[in-house]
């Protein structure tokens, strides 16, 4: 068992909210908008003294706390485009042995720092270091002038213990613009304070105040995050330490306990697009030895790694819906993020309840396909494994992404990124190796003969990662699928060689928690996600082929009765709520946000039962209307990919036995020879040789075959691009047959 830490010692004082081992007796306010302070709209950077105590503010303005300008919620209006405003509240302390706490509740446009008689307590929404002008990466819009809840910061309680004073002390905020072209500044504080004695020394708490609550004692793991300071940049990574507590199901945890799941060093960053305009943030972790070399250890059981995100539900206030879909793909047979709930503190302030998830990555416990060396430059080697994805291109060089070439047959062309190893980790033969694969795919995709058994996508594709990934976003209508984070991998040909569709990741805006999209049904529980206009083809297309679609209808049957049962789905939802327990008071103790809108939300009803009420509802709805759509419709006996290798293809060849050889394959076809044997030729044999598109290469006729064996050498072909070019051989009659060839 390790020793306690003397940072969990140190963080035990804030999560009893504790300053002096009192019990807390009444909440007062001791300043909020409209009490009064002394402000500056700077020009240039202030003096570094500004937010001590004993700072000559007299040249400063005098006015009412709220300083700022437009959404009407402002005491004092400052002129509009100002880039930052420089506030300094005092406040008198009568005796520090009757404070039990101090909280500070903001409601801010768009980013602050505050200090307590000069020591940071508190930041949001702002990097470090800070200049009187800098310009912000993104907004944060204030609440409580649309009705919804300020945010909320529990002071930093080793902080207050050595800053707070007896007698005068200063509370110094500095609130920052987007940039100056902002069309509002808000500065809205409430600071109040936890008194262990029943005497009265400031205001009343405001109405809509919430006591806090108990931070004693968690079901959840406990992850305590140490930066030593620094602010958790978007990036690159710094490196702090972390904690874990853990004490096993149906045992309780606290902060006083050994640090006994991890207790080492990290490097941590935020991540996230969309999601970081919320003051609850997501991160990239690595686990670190001492030296900064990977350290693969197993968290909370799930298999030893170093990569990991802690996912930070925010406008799903469920908390559920990612945990759900990873949880339902893996019971389906495939590998998606496995995730633990945990309760984390960074720099000793509550951030709430986080979903620790496997990052996705090429690794024997994760994605399963071999890793690409500098070295492989050939095939077998060369040929995998990859992963791709479809995302949005922020922040990527316009090298790192790459667009088709191939017209697909119901829109434009699409656009594909390097993930697993991304471009920089890549060659530049192996990233013109995943390029023309791909090439090669969409334009098989895109030929008339796409859903050929032999030379079609079954050739491609493991289609039942293809049925299971639609099956996934069809139940959960996401609205980013099949355009953002949508990943596919490329196994290694020696592996089998097939284009795996998933994992599935993100899925935060699922089960109808968006109010957009709504010209194409997205957040109700009828109609499609796949034939939506601008995904990602590849499934519209294969449901075009009876023979696919029925493979859906039959695997919908199976997966039914099991892994998407109502029941099924209903006990995951309610073992997790369990699980979380008290954390959900905790965190939306932190984020006061159930009963108010987030964007995109659909509804907010004013509790977690009534998110998790709606859930299960939509969950059961959507389930219905696919039953309706897919269920019983299962054709016995179609239910497996048949061999592909030497088969005829039903509808479109003859029923003959034959074998068709092509020899070598892979070449630079400069020498190729095809083999062509059945008990059953006749008439005149045609050898056609096409491009992808069905462009003719070169044309072979036989008018006198032999009935039982025939071999054919094709003209020197090494001019050719490199690429798969298609074979057809007929007899005029009742035999055809299609075979791959690939030039290299």
């Amino acid at each position: 068992m390790l020793k306690r830490s003397f940072f969990s010692v140190v963080l035990m004082m804030t999560i009893g909210l504790t300053l002096y081992g009192q019990t807390v007796d009444h909440f007062e306010t001791i300043f909020s908008p409209g009490s009064a302070c002394r402000y500056m709209v700077p020009t240039a950077e202030p003096n570094t003294e500004w937010k001590s105590v004993d700072f000559d503010d007299s040249s400063w303005i005098s006015g009412s706390s709220g300083i700022g300008y437009g959404d009407g919620d402002d005491m004092t209006i400052t002129a509009g485009g100002i880039p930052s405003v420089y506030i300094r509240h005092s406040f008198n302390v009568a005796s520090l042995s009757e404070i039990h706490s101090l909280i500070l509740d903001a409601d801010y446009d768009d980013g602050f720092v505050a200090y307590l008689n000069g020591t940071e307590v508190a930041r949001a929404n702002l990097p470090d270091p800070v200049s009187w002008n800098m310009e912000l990466p993104i907004d944060h819009e204030a609440k409580m002038y649309s009705g919804g809840m300020p945010e909320r910061f529990y002071l930093n309680s080793s902080v207050v213990a050595g800053s707070l004073l007896e007698g005068n002390n200063l509370l110094a905020v500095e609130v920052h613009n987007r940039n100056t072209g902002s069309s509002d500044l808000s500065s809205n504080f409430f600071l109040h304070v936890g008194l262990n004695v029943s005497s009265s020394y400031y205001d009343d708490v405001p109405d809509w105040f919430w006591k806090p609550v108990s931070f004693d004692s968690f079901t959840t793991p406990i992850m305590i995050i140490n930066t030593g300071g620094q602010v958790i940049p978007n990036e690159p990574r710094i490196v702090a330490t972390m904690g874990l507590i853990y004490n096993g199901p149906g045992n309780l945890n606290h902060p006083t306990d050994s640090l006994n799941e991890y207790n080492g060093n990290i490097s941590i960053e935020q991540r996230g697009e969309s999601s970081q305009q919320f003051p609850k943030k997501s991160y990239t972790i690595e686990l670190q030895n001492p030296d900064g070399s990977n350290n693969n250890v197993s968290l909370l059981g799930l298999p030893a790694e170093n990569d990991f995100v802690l996912y930070a539900p925010y406008s799903d206030k469920t908390m559920l819906r990612n945990a759900m879909v990873y949880h339902m793909y893996n019971k389906m047979g495939h590998w998606a993020p496995r995730t633990r709930f945990v309760e984390l503190y960074v720099n000793e302030e509550y951030r709430g309840v986080y979903l620790l998830t496997e990052k996705l990555k090429r690794d024997e416990n994760r994605v399963d396909i071999d890793k690409l060396t500098p070295e492989d430059i050939a095939p077998p080697e060369i040929t995998g494994g990859y992963i791709l994805r479809r995302d949005k291109t922020t922040g990527l060089e316009p090298f790192e992404s790459w667009q088709s070439d191939i017209d697909p047959p119901y829109q434009g062309p699409m656009v594909y990124q390097y993930y697993d190893p991304d471009y920089y980790e890549l060659t530049v033969d192996q990233r013109s190796y995943i390029k023309g694969y791909m090439h090669d795919f969409d334009a098989m995709m895109s030929f008339v003969d796409y859903d050929d058994p032999e030379v079609g996508y079954r050739s491609y594709a493991d289609v039942n990662s293809f049925i299971d990934m639609m099956i996934i976003n069809e139940v959960s209508k996401e609205v980013d699928c099949w355009i953002f984070s949508t990943y596919f991998y490329k196994q290694n040909d020696a592996d089998g060689g097939k284009f795996f569709a998933g994992p599935p990741w993100d899925y935060n805006l699922s089960f109808g928690n968006l109010n957009y999209a709504t010209e194409y049904n997205v957040p109700e529980t009828y109609d499609w996600l796949y034939d939506i206009p601008g995904r990602l083809y590849w499934w519209r297309r294969m449901m075009d082929d009876p023979w696919f679609e029925n493979e859906v209808f039959c695997r919908w049957d199976s997966l039914r009765s099991d892994v998407i049962s109502n029941y099924s789905l209903e006990s995951f939802i309610d073992s997790s709520v369990a699980f979380i327990g008290d954390g959900v008071a905790r965190n939306f103790d932190k984020y006061n946000i159930l009963g108010t809108y987030v964007w995109p939300n659909s509804s907010w009803p004013p509790t977690y039962e009534e998110e998790i009420a709606n859930l299960k509802s939509w969950t059961a709805d959507r389930l219905a209307w696919l039953d309706g759509e897919w269920a019983g419709k299962c054709v016995p006996d179609t239910s497996n990919v048949p061999d592909t290798s030497n088969v005829a293809v039903p509808g479109r060849m003859a029923e003959v036995a034959i074998t068709v050889r092509v020899r070598p394959n892979p070449s630079d076809l400069s020498n190729t020879y095809i083999d062509i044997k059945s008990g059953m030729l006749s008439g005149t044999i045609h050898i056609d040789v096409m491009d992808i598109r069905g462009g003719m290469v070169t044309h072979i006729t036989d008018e006198t075959p032999d009935p039982n064996y025939n071999v054919y050498q094709l003209p020197d072909l090494s001019y050719l691009n490199n690429g798969i070019y298609l074979v057809r051989i007929s007899d005029g009659q009742k035999l055809q047959h299609v075979v791959k060839l690939v030039k290299q």
